[in-house]
Parts: structure tokens; sequence; C-alpha cells
């Protein structure tokens, strides 16, 4: 709308940092920040370098492969196949991530949950918390996916309204939902296992980064 084309994106971020920063100091969320690391006083004392880095840096890896693997394609793509192709995909991809980020609500919202159980070691409410959450995960993915198949086949391709040829075609966007429905259960598996200061994905995330890199190159 202001025609800032790509810069659209950056100013996005920039507005989601200022927008967290502000409701931060608002709410006065760092109270409760505090509050947590004073109560450690009244407990065994926390060594947190100890305790989060070892897994922090895996995480952090495992994120920057997961760029490689869900983002290096796009940018590819704008290089060898021009603005008209990668738009197309940029912008499916967009679309089915907000499903995606939508369906996985539930495991960011009961991450604490699961922690709190292995805490106490109750892995037996655990598993059939897990179990559950996949399932409403999963529900709501198929259940959002559905609507954008009605959303593209109707409104886009028969009546051509909003986004009129500005999506890939049928056969590609079922491939990504199928695709994004079995990432669905990847995140579910490793918000579950990152409970336990885990992140058994490591490995796999580079190696799968270098393929995908590849791939995409060829």
């Amino acid at each position: 709308f202001l025609k800032t084309e790509l810069y659209a994106y950056g100013i996005g971020l920039i507005l989601s940092i200022i927008i967290s920063l502000t409701a931060t100091f608002k709410l006065k969320i760092w109270k409760y920040y505090k509050s947590i690391v004073n109560s450690d006083k009244n407990v065994d004392q926390i060594n947190w370098v100890n305790d989060l880095l070892p897994y922090q840096w895996r995480f952090a890896v495992s994120t920057i492969s997961g760029f490689l693997i869900f983002q290096l394609l796009n940018l590819l793509t704008f290089k060898f196949q021009g603005p008209i192709v990668a738009g197309k995909l940029g912008l499916t991809l967009s679309l089915i991530n907000g499903i995606i980020t939508i369906s996985m609500v539930w495991f960011n919202t009961r991450a604490p949950i699961f922690a709190a159980l292995v805490a106490n070691n109750d892995i037996l409410k655990l598993r059939e918390l897990f179990k559950k959450t996949l399932g409403i995960c999963i529900l709501s993915h198929l259940s959002l996916s559905l609507c954008f198949i009605i959303f593209k086949i109707v409104l886009v391709d028969h009546y051509k309204i909003l986004f009129y040829n500005r999506l890939l075609d049928n056969i590609e966007v079922f491939f990504l939902l199928f695709n994004s429905l079995i990432n669905v259960g990847i995140f579910g598996l490793a918000s579950f296992c990152r409970s336990d200061k885990n992140e058994p994905f490591l490995i796999n995330s580079i190696v799968f980064g270098i393929i995908n890199t590849i791939f995409s190159f060829v």
C-alpha cells in the first residue's frame, strides 16, 4: 500500500520488535521475569549458564539449518526463475506458513506444562497430553488446509478475485500443504523433546539443510 516493495518485510520485523518491547515495558512483564530469578534464591541454586547454553546453541544451529530448508529455495527461485515465479512461491509459502503457525499454537502454549510434567517425572500424563495436543494441531491444520484449498479453487481460480495468478498451481499447493502437515508433526515432536532440554533433531537439521541446499541449486 505504501509502495515500499521488499522493504515492507523489514519494516514489518522492525514494527514487531517495537510492539514487543512496548508491550514488555507497558505491561511490566520484566517484573515477572525478575520474580522468577528472585524465586531461585529460595530453592536450590540454578546455574543459568550451565542450564541454558548447552541447549541454546543447539536450538540456534537447528534454526539456522531450518532457514536452509524452508527459506533458501525462494531466494534461489528469485535468482534462477525470476521474480514472477519467486513471487508466486513466496506468497504461497507465506500463506501455508501462516497455517502452520496457527496450527502450532496449542504446542507453543503447552510447552511450559510439558516442562513442568517432565520436572515432576509425570511421564504418563505427559504422553497423554502430547498425543491430545498433537491430534488437535493436526486437525487444525487439516481444517485450515481445506479452507485454503476451497479459497484457492473457488475464489482465486474460478472467480479470479484475490491473488489471481499470484499463487502456485493447485498440484504444487497440494504438495506444499502435505509437506506442511508433516512439518506440524515434526515441530510438535521437537517441542515435546525440548521440554526436557533436548534437541534431538540437531544432526537431522544440519544434514537436511545441506542436502536441501544442494538440491535447491540443482
